[in-house]
């Protein structure tokens, strides 16, 4: 439906109820994504990885990211 807006300009309203619900329930999923992140795996990743391996992982997030990478403080 996201490819049919941007190529046509406009959705049809069942499909404009359908892409909101879509939205809604990719948002909720993202929402508990991170959660389990931030709660179980971040934790775990700082006890189990040297801090080489912590180093290298930041350098690949931040490559495939096109992000310049920042040293911590």
């Amino acid at each position: 439906m996201g490819q049919e807006y941007l190529s046509k300009g406009r959705l049809s309203g069942a499909q404009i109820g359908e892409f909101r619900d879509s939205v809604s329930e990719l948002s909720a999923m993202y929402l508990r994504h991170i959660a389990v992140e931030d709660k179980i795996l971040f934790p775990a990743a700082v006890q189990a990885l040297s801090d080489a391996d912590k180093q290298m992982i930041a350098e690949e997030m931040a490559k495939r990211r096109a992000l310049p990478l920042v040293s911590p403080a």
